[in-house]
């Protein structure tokens, strides 16, 4: 499993956005879905490689980009994680599918004066 992880690390690299997504997604999957117990340290390094990579991922505003990368940084449970989620609802682009719907990042957040604050208007206009 390590090798297909540095395999798919590269590809993170690149500038076609479905090339850098496709690694998104393949991380995502294989973080989420492998027991790590045999080589625990495997997870801390595609986390380290995703934040890496994130600044210029949430700058390009492509939500081929994105969606993969929420998916990803939902999993990852950290500050830097929630941080950078923070950055995608900032920016305002609408990153939705597969169950990852960025206005309701309350659950993680740092910032739990505005998380209720949307969620008391929210209410109040829902």
């Amino acid at each position: 499993m390590t090798t297909l992880v540095h395999s798919i690390v590269k590809y993170l690299d690149s500038t076609a956005p479905l090339l850098s997504a496709g690694a998104l997604q393949a991380l995502y999957f294989i973080k989420g879905g492998y027991d790590w117990k045999a080589n625990p340290g495997m997870p801390a390094l595609m986390d380290n490689e995703i934040a890496a990579h994130a600044s210029r991922f949430i700058e390009t505003r492509d939500v081929t980009i994105l969606q993969p990368l929420a998916l990803y940084l939902g999993i990852w449970k950290s500050d830097t994680s929630r941080d950078l989620l923070w950055r995608i609802v900032e920016q305002g682009t609408t990153v939705r599918g597969a169950g990852a719907d960025l206005s309701h990042l309350d659950w993680r957040s740092t910032r739990p004066a505005e998380a209720r604050s949307y969620n008391t208007a929210r209410s109040i206009t829902t």
